[in-house]
């Protein structure tokens, strides 16, 4: 077996030299701005078209509206989520406050006022207000769903389970009692018991679609996937309404590998929820991992409107716009490489945090549409920035596999594992390159 000394020492990539020497007077012509966005057809052009025939009402219409009728409990509620959309979030607080003040005996308005605690971690001012929901109306729906839907962290399940009991103590024989039985067979494991108490759920109680959701999850945990995605579609088809539903699919799409409808999904759930921040994350990292560059930088863009200091997108939204950058530097669009280049520093001027994975993934993305000189490139380059990455050192040892350069391959898999014992993807190749050998 060849040293690693022993493959050839790529130049650092060529193509991406010029994006440092950014002149700082560039300005991005509208010409070249129209050729960015050539990714969208004409179906996409349309559904825009619809979009914008069918306008939201402005803040400044719903706040008109909502001053001429302030007895209009929907309108208040749009009004409120329209602020929580544009970061005015204790504008929001105050009328969902108002709201539950003013309607003592409306479930709904203390529904509400729970979710919007519960959307910022206050989870015991929330409980607070599911509790006097449970009060006003023991099988009140969408509470009751709500917390079928509330998995993670200990405290939000005994927020779930105290609410689900709550229910269940004032009507033995409502929804509650039986989603609190689900619930407490899914932590356990029980996940084929979980699927008919769920089944029989739905049956008894057609209107709480938190009943499909729970099937979904039980098939999920049985590892069938196809009836765990035809549960979460079900639930969505029921109630359009229901966030959660749309999170659980689009985690089942990922899972799968299905990454530009893992992002399409979680858009519908960003789309219910614009303060779900982690949901934004998700959607941002499926556009990503399904190679949609541009759409990942919106969508991470569009999070630190809502979380300026999340790390994770300090981290790799500076990598959407580098690989962006070098992308149309390849195929001569020096400007709007430059233009991206400068909003990966503007997001996080400390490259050497986001600059090695950077070409550690465009090697990825290079090796799969079968670029392999680029591919090689990006992850000797890499090395140079990084030389202590295992990872980089897998990812060339799979450019050199694909190449049918086996002796190449496990020198890098071997430099690999030096530097990372316990990777177990790279013994993995090299075991099947062992076998393909033999």
């Amino acid at each position: 077996m060849p040293r690693l000394s022993d493959i050839p020492t790529i130049s650092p990539v060529k193509y991406a030299n010029d994006i440092y020497n950014i002149a700082e007077a560039f300005e991005l012509s509208s010409r070249n701005l129209a050729r960015a966005t050539h990714y969208l057809d004409d179906k996409e052009k349309r559904k825009i078209t619809r979009i914008e025939a069918r306008r939201a009402p402005t803040i400044t219409e719903l706040e008109n509206a909502a001053r001429k009728e302030p007895n209009d409990f929907r309108l208040q509620v749009d009004l409120a989520r329209n602020y929580e959309g544009i970061g005015q979030f204790e504008t929001a607080k105050e009328i969902y406050l108002k709201l539950a003040a003013q309607n003592p005996f409306n479930a709904d308005s203390h529904f509400h006022l729970g979710s919007f605690y519960s959307r910022f971690g206050q989870m015991t001012k929330a409980r607070h207000s599911f509790d006097e929901a449970m009060e006003v109306q023991p099988n009140h729906r969408a509470t009751i769903e709500a917390m079928a839907s509330i998995f993670g962290t200990n405290e939000k399940q005994n927020l779930s389970n105290e609410v689900l009991a709550k229910s269940a103590e004032k009507d033995p024989n409502g929804p509650g009692q039986r989603m609190q039985t689900i619930r407490r067979n899914l932590e356990d494991r029980n996940f084929e018991y979980a699927a008919k108490l769920a089944q029989g759920g739905q049956d008894l109680f057609p209107r709480q679609s938190g009943f499909i959701f729970l099937k979904g999850r039980a098939f999920e945990g049985l590892g069938d996937q196809g009836k765990a995605k035809a549960s979460y579609q079900e639930a969505i088809k029921k109630d359009p309404t229901y966030q959660e539903s749309y999170v659980a699919l689009g985690d089942l799409y990922y899972g799968q590998g299905k990454y530009v409808y893992a992002a399409l999904t979680y858009g519908d759930a960003v789309r219910l929820d614009p303060v779900d921040s982690e949901t934004r994350f998700k959607q941002g990292h499926s556009y990503f991992k399904g190679s949609e560059w541009g759409r990942a930088a919106f969508a991470w863009e569009d999070l630190l409107h809502y979380d300026p200091h999340n790390k994770k997108v300090r981290t790799l939204l500076p990598q959407a716009y580098y690989i962006l950058a070098v992308e149309y530097n390849r195929v001569g669009e020096s400007g709007l490489g430059q233009t991206s280049f400068r909003k990966a520093l503007s997001v996080n001027k400390n490259s050497g945090v986001w600059l090695p994975g950077s070409m550690q993934v465009l090697g990825g993305f290079y090796r799969e549409k079968g670029m392999f000189r680029e591919s090689l490139a990006a992850y000797q380059e890499s090395i140079e920035l990084k030389p202590s990455d295992s990872g980089t050192y897998l990812g060339l040892g799979i450019t050199y596999w694909k190449m049918n350069e086996s002796a190449l391959a496990k020198a890098a898999w071997g430099r690999s594992m030096e530097l990372d014992p316990a990777n177990n993807d790279a013994r993995g190749w090299l075991l099947l390159a062992g076998k393909m050998s033999g």
